[in-house]
């Protein structure tokens, strides 16, 4: 069998954080490992201005490197939605006024080049108060949320994180939950890949295990 080589792109909102808040972790974390305060974190938000953002360049480098596939942030855990969902206003254009879909900017350059395109997206969500409140509520946004992205940029892959119990806030997605989101999105696109992921890192769930900080006891058993 021959594995297909592929490359993550981590950018969010957090994106616009430069180190400023000394040895707290930083990047995607850095809203809660630095205790950023949600009024503050709004604010920084909305002054993101990914103008550089080149998708042809990302794509270029990826086909240099011999990838076969790139995975993009969607959303991370923070909810900032990276393209312009009709969902909420917690969104690159709604709330930074950025009017560029770099989603769909990406899409068209790995189309071009013969690149699959993934998407990552995070059920655990820190910013939607239903998470909390009114968890069959924020499961329907989200739903809602993932139907827009398989139907506008038809993804390869849809790299879920996120499923894990935590708290801060407390995570009550449960295996069936991931077990009815996983349906879900097989009728959206029967073809499309999930990581495992998507319910709760079972040896049934989804297509294939993403092993963290250690190394799989085999090698993948699909590819792309």
């Amino acid at each position: 069998m021959t594995r297909s080589a592929g490359v993550s792109v981590h950018f969010g909102a957090y994106s616009n954080y430069k180190g400023q808040y000394g040895t707290c972790r930083d990047a995607e974390w850095i809203k809660r490992q630095c205790n950023i305060k949600w009024n503050e974190y709004e604010a920084k938000a909305a002054t993101f201005n990914p103008a550089s953002f080149d998708a042809n360049a990302i794509v270029q480098l990826a086909k240099q490197a011999g990838q076969k596939y790139i995975v993009i942030t969607a959303k991370h855990h923070d909810g900032f939605a990276m393209w312009p969902t009709r969902v909420n206003r917690w969104n690159l254009r709604d709330h930074s006024g950025f009017t560029r879909d770099i989603l769909r900017e990406l899409k068209n350059a790995a189309t071009a080049n013969g690149i699959k395109l993934g998407v990552y997206y995070s059920i655990w969500d820190w910013h939607d108060p239903d998470f909390v409140s009114n968890f069959p509520a924020y499961v329907t946004k989200m739903t809602a949320q993932l139907q827009e992205l398989v139907t506008s940029y038809d993804p390869a892959v849809l790299w879920f994180d996120g499923e894990w119990t935590e708290s801060n806030p407390t995570n009550p997605w449960t295996a069936q939950n991931g077990e009815d989101l996983e349906r879900f999105i097989r009728g959206i696109s029967p073809q499309i890949i999930t990581n495992n992921r998507v319910v709760k890192r079972r040896p049934v769930d989804g297509e294939f295990g993403t092993p963290e900080q250690s190394l799989a006891s085999a090698p993948p058993s699909v590819q792309l």
